[in-house]
Parts: structure tokens; sequence; C-alpha cells
């Protein structure tokens, strides 16, 4: 049925009645809050080996860690494989601006508590920003280990082959 009160206007979209200049304003910044947000990495730092063995391990690890978190992971070895340290964080500042460095490592010792810091030039528990690019990084280092962890037990137990 027609309407008397017709007109040749062309009609509103009902479902979008924001002006055009609007809705870019609003996309601008929304992508602008997006460039601004913090982009959040893990460098998982293993030991290296000069078998090789600990290579497959720490990469498939950092694989997992990626899946699990959808951030970012690099992996990284103090001595014998490469990326080393400083290699693999170089890497992980292309991907991610704020980043925790994580050893793989099962208890604290001379690696976790001085070999690690000084790779980094950062203290345990210490966050540092630096630049790199022209982009600012803030990295931060735990120190903390593996540790006993009731996971871990169970790991172990189920190779030894005896129920949990």
């Amino acid at each position: 049925i027609l309407s008397s009160k017709s007109t040749n206007k062309p009609r509103e979209n009902s479902t979008n009645k924001t002006p055009n200049h609007l809705q870019k304003k609003h996309f601008d910044t929304i992508r602008n809050k997006k460039q601004n947000m913090q982009k959040r990495g893990i460098l998982l730092i293993g030991h290296g080996s000069r078998t090789g063995n600990s290579s497959d391990v720490l990469e498939k690890t950092a694989a997992i860690m990626q899946k699990k978190t959808q951030i970012p992971v690099q992996h990284c070895f103090l001595e014998f494989n490469h990326p080393d340290v400083r290699e693999g964080l170089n890497l992980l500042t292309e991907k991610a601006d704020t980043i925790s460095a994580v050893p793989m490592l099962l208890s604290s010792g001379t690696h976790t508590e001085k070999t690690i810091p000084d790779l980094l030039n950062i203290k345990i528990g210490e966050t540092k920003t630096f630049e790199k690019n022209g982009k600012k990084i803030s990295l931060t280092y735990t120190g903390e280990p593996i540790g006993a962890e009731e996971a871990l037990a169970d790991i172990l137990i189920k190779k030894a082959n005896f129920p949990a």
C-alpha cells in the first residue's frame, strides 16, 4: 500500500543511522586504541645442549605456550644453541612491546640468579624499559624457575609408569 506522503528522498538504512563522518571517527578511535595497546610476549629461556636435544623440547614448549596464550612466545638458549638470549629478545621485540622473560629451568642457581640477569641487563624482579627501532619495550624478569610443582610431579610419576 502506498502512502499519500510519498517523497523522492532515498530511505535511510534502518540498520545504521550513524552518519559516515561519525563512523569514520569511531573506527579511527578504535584503530588508535589498538595501535596503543600493549602487545605482550614471552621470552622462554632454556639452557641449551651440545647434543641439540633440548632445542626440540624448548621449541615445542614455546609453540604449545603460544597456542594456549595466543601471544608470541620466543624460545632462546643460554649456550650451545641458537637463538641465544640476545637474538631471541631481538626477534621477540618485532612482535611484542611488553615482554616477560621466563627461565625453563627446574631450580634456582647461577643461571637464574646471575647469567640471565647479566645477559638481559636486568635484576631479578625488575622491569626495565628501553627503545628499539623507535619502539618502547618493557622487559620483566621474575627469575622464577619451574620449581617443585604438583603438575611436574604428576608428569614424573607418569614417566615412571605409576598411576597418579
